[in-house]
């Protein structure tokens, strides 16, 4: 407990029994140096609720040692995202494809190309993604890749290399 309180990767080097320890990964979790010790925890640990939480809260990219059925939990998911919407990559399926977490998401991150096709068929969606980045016009739909207005929005955006990313009938517009 100690060790795990003053140095949380220490967790990497307890035994099995440890590393099942609720209160000693809570421990780790909470120590203010280390943020990545979800890893080192044990299966079942990864799949309490309570623990994922606490270290998505604290680093969002704990969601990647998560359990399958905790990257489906959208709770844990929308606060990891929060955290950085880079770990929508992480998400189940479902949720890539749920909107308000997309949405949340790309506000907060490099992250169109994690979202499910349908919603980078989605103007909204791909609209909001260029807050951070016109690249991102890359990972939008064919389709929307087509649209003057899309194109134009990423364009004036942060980086206007993002015309490279447009159909070809409109870079010779």
């Amino acid at each position: 407990m100690i060790a795990v309180s003053n140095f949380g990767k220490s967790l990497e080097s307890a035994s099995d029994m440890l590393r099942n320890d609720k209160e000693i990964v809570m421990a780790a979790i909470y120590n203010q140096e280390d943020v990545n010790v979800l890893q080192y925890a044990s299966e079942t640990l990864r799949n309490d609720k309570e623990v994922v939480m606490a270290a998505v809260s604290k680093y969002g990219l704990n969601l990647q040692y998560s359990s399958d059925m905790l990257r489906n939990d959208k709770e844990i998911v929308m606060t990891a995202v929060i955290n950085n919407g880079d770990n929508l990559q992480f998400a189940s399926e479902m949720l890539r494809n749920d909107k308000e977490i997309v949405m949340v998401a790309v506000k907060r991150g490099r992250t169109l190309e994690f979202a499910s096709e349908k919603l980078r068929n989605d103007i909204e969606v791909v609209m909001a993604s260029f807050k951070n980045i016109g690249r991102s016009l890359q990972f939008a739909s064919n389709e929307l890749r087509n649209n003057k207005q899309v194109v134009l929005a990423s364009i004036v955006c942060k980086y206007d290399d993002s015309i490279q990313y447009a159909s070809d009938e409109l870079k010779n517009d």
